[in-house]
């Protein structure tokens, strides 16, 4: 039973759900993040999003390319993976992805406690600040 819940609320699902702009999912794996916070630390969600959200910006520079030099200069393993990034360049802009970037590394200050801004706030509680200023 464990398997199927760590494999339905992983940071590859939220990923996944990001691209799709899956509402419905993505809040049910923070629900799920924010419940179980040793699993999935605030800063190696904000990491792993991060490195996301780095490659669907570079994809806005690479949509024109073939797909086998994307996968290379994204350092993608497989075009299934490409096409979790070009589903999330539908609903992301180049704007809108610098934009997620720089909250991402705000969050990332706020996680470590370098930012005042995070003062008495717990994990759960940034975790779901900053995907609602993802998303939004």
């Amino acid at each position: 039973m464990h398997v199927g819940i760590s494999r339905e609320y992983n940071i590859f699902e939220l990923q996944k759900a990001l691209s799709n702009k899956d509402l419905g999912k993505i809040a049910r794996i923070i629900s799920n993040f924010e419940s179980n916070p040793k699993k999935n630390p605030l800063i190696m969600v904000v990491s792993s999003l991060a490195s996301f959200f780095t490659k669907v910006y570079m994809l806005h520079f690479l949509k024109n390319a073939p797909d086998g030099e994307v996968q290379k200069k994204l350092g993608l393993r497989s075009p299934y993976a490409l096409k979790e990034y070009r589903a999330a360049l539908r609903h992301y802009s180049q704007a809108k992805s610098e934009q997620i970037i720089s909250t991402l590394k705000t969050y990332d200050l706020m996680a470590k406690g370098v930012d005042y801004n995070s003062t008495g706030k717990e994990d759960g509680e940034l975790l779901k600040e900053m995907m609602w200023r993802i998303l939004n």
